[in-house]
């Protein structure tokens, strides 16, 4: 990760089923079914959140715009745009071109972020975190990761972080020890990210790529902070292991940081990793 400077977010409904296929580790072909809800808040005037899921190609993501209103939704309406040119791609059995453009989406979304902002002075500074992953033809996702955005798996009751905020607070506080996850939740710097896509820089970020195993049964979330900084990881846990139903999941999420303040937009995109009862009748035949 490379740290850009900070940059202070000033971030002022859609719900979409999905479903996506690759092969386990056990040669079962799982399927990835998706469901996503969006908020604006109790604060902000706009939603400043995009997210978007494609269940041919196996394309999940989200972004949380800064920059103002205007420039947030743009913002975060332009990287998801540049995440999903891989869809067709992939969805085609095109893998090699599929995993270039997933690769560089926050690069191009960058640098036409920034062309933007040069032909819209008003909108400089315009710029967006961006958390996406891809399912992977062998099985597994490969991860993208830029800002402060999250993503999470849920597996046998337990919940652990795929990614690091690129903030202040986690590298100088979190990373070294001084503060645990919880604390930086409340931090009053915790708003200060320190690598974005935009934002008014000349290079281009440095995003977060790893590849992560997955199983049948397990649950994956990506989630604008408006959900993590009002509702602490454990009762995203406890949440999590409440609802079966990834639809009643994602409206709970969504309730429990409405109740906690909805101090932001608020944005899940939850995902369950299956396997169709007829791949495992099959397998179980065989």
């Amino acid at each position: 990760m490379a740290d850009h400077g900070n940059h202070e977010k000033d971030r002022g409904p859609h719900g979409r089923s999905a479903d996506a296929d690759g092969a386990s580790p056990t040669g079962l072909q799982l399927r990835f079914r998706a469901e996503a809800r969006t908020h604006v808040g109790h604060v902000r005037d706009g939603n400043e959140d995009a997210f978007a899921s494609d269940e041919r190609a196996g394309l999940f993501c989200i972004a949380d715009g800064m920059g103002g209103h205007a420039g947030g939704e743009i913002a975060s309406r332009v990287a998801i745009a540049c995440v999903m040119e891989a869809s067709g791609p992939l969805a085609n059995g095109d893998e090699q071109l599929g995993r270039t453009l997933f690769r560089s989406a926050a690069e191009r979304a960058h640098f036409e972020l920034e062309a933007h902002g040069e032909e819209h002075p008003e909108l400089h500074g315009l710029g967006t975190t961006l958390t996406a992953f891809r399912t992977l033809p062998e099985g597994g996702i490969q991860l993208l990761h830029v800002g402060d955005s999250r993503a999470y798996l849920y597996r046998a009751g337990r919940l652990a972080a795929l990614t690091t905020d690129h903030s202040w607070v986690f590298e100088q506080l979190v990373n070294t020890g001084a503060l645990t996850r919880e604390q930086a939740r409340t931090h009053p710097r915790g708003n200060l990210i320190s690598n974005c896509v935009g934002g008014g820089l000349a290079d281009a970020p440095v995003a977060d790529l790893a590849d992560v195993t997955v199983h049948a049964g397990d649950r994956l979330l990506l989630a604008t902070d408006g959900l993590t900084d009002m509702v602490p990881e454990a009762g995203i846990a406890a949440l999590c292991g409440e609802h079966a139903d990834r639809a009643a999941l994602a409206d709970a999420l969504v309730q429990a940081a409405l109740n906690a303040g909805g101090r932001d937009n608020i944005t899940v995109l939850v995902v369950d990793v299956v396997v169709p009862v007829d791949d495992r009748a099959l397998a179980l035949a065989s």
